[in-house]
């Protein structure tokens, strides 16, 4: 075998168990800390790639951490605007771009989806998060 084939076999077998390893701590302590532990959710799908969680395991951690967030500054809920994060698009769009919906709020229980044309803001609602998946 020569070099170049070595350097290869090496890092498949790196990969491979650096995947095993992230999986593992992903069962033994949850996405959220995995996360933390691991410093950064890019990190974890730079090995195991987007297709490995679910919606209902995204929604889940998203939960997870406004529960935390609220928890921790001792509030009801947090806006994407507080996050420093942009609103997230939900639903499907208005083919001729008459109406858009977004989401902009979040609390323990519900997102609040906020509801637009072109010329202003037409009203909320609020969402659960076990509904979450069969919309986005």
């Amino acid at each position: 075998m020569n070099l170049q084939e070595n350097i290869q076999r090496i890092q498949s077998l790196l990969t491979e168990n650096r995947e095993e390893m992230i999986k593992n701590m992903i069962s033994n302590h949850g996405l959220y800390h995995t996360i933390r532990l691991l410093g950064g959710y890019d990190r974890i799908l730079n090995v195991l790639g987007q297709d490995y969680f679910t919606n209902d395991d995204k929604i889940d951690f998203i939960r997870k951490v406004i529960k935390f967030v609220t928890k921790k500054y001792n509030t009801t809920g947090i806006s994407t605007h507080e996050l420093n994060m942009n609103p997230i698009t939900f639903g499907t769009l208005d083919p001729m771009g008459l109406e858009f919906q977004q989401i902009e709020y979040f609390s323990d229980d519900f997102v609040t989806v906020d509801v637009y044309d072109r010329d202003s803001h037409k009203g909320s609602f609020g969402e659960k998060y076990e509904n979450l998946g069969l919309r986005c």
